[in-house]
């Protein structure tokens, strides 16, 4: 399995109307969210497989996958909320709208999301990567994990 590290994410142009952070689960709260991958932060247990990964992903041209937020829609659930955004996902130079299912809970004062969401590397023109000339091939399936703590940052005071 792939894995990115959480210190590389980058989160631009996070807005939200609401003071409080459980506003963001109120509909139309969020205006604009772009979530930002680099491909350099993916690591695999099997040697060779990054650098197979990234050659795939294309990332010497397309170093960031991107994900933008286009809409979302938001449920209440219970002790939290169920959140459907949808959005377009630029994976290797290719745009592709995306959808996914979060479920949301507040936890000590903080929004914990959880979702996940199989996509197909040939729906973005990416050859599923192989090693020793074959023998070793990857499925065309990813499965995107999403497990994210979100908290109010400090604030500094005057």
């Amino acid at each position: 399995p792939y894995t990115v590290s959480t210190k590389a994410l980058k989160v631009s142009d996070g807005v939200a109307t609401a003071v409080e952070l459980k506003g963001l689960l109120q509909p139309g709260a969020l205006r604009a969210l772009e979530l930002q991958i680099p491909i350099n932060t993916f690591t695999s247990d099997k040697d060779g497989l990054t650098k197979q990964m990234s050659k795939a992903l294309k990332a010497d041209k397309h170093p960031v996958i991107t994900f933008t937020l286009t809409g979302y829609t938001v449920e209440p659930a219970d002790g939290g909320a169920t959140i459907k955004p949808t959005g377009t996902l630029t994976v290797a130079g290719v745009e592709r709208p995306v959808d996914i299912v979060l479920t949301v809970k507040e936890q000590a004062g903080a929004l914990h999301v959880r979702g996940s969401r199989d996509l197909l590397m040939t729906d973005f023109g990416i050859k599923p990567p192989t090693m020793f000339m074959g023998m070793l091939k990857t499925h065309d399936k990813v499965t995107i994990n999403v497990e994210l703590q979100l908290a109010l940052a400090a604030t500094a005071s005057n």
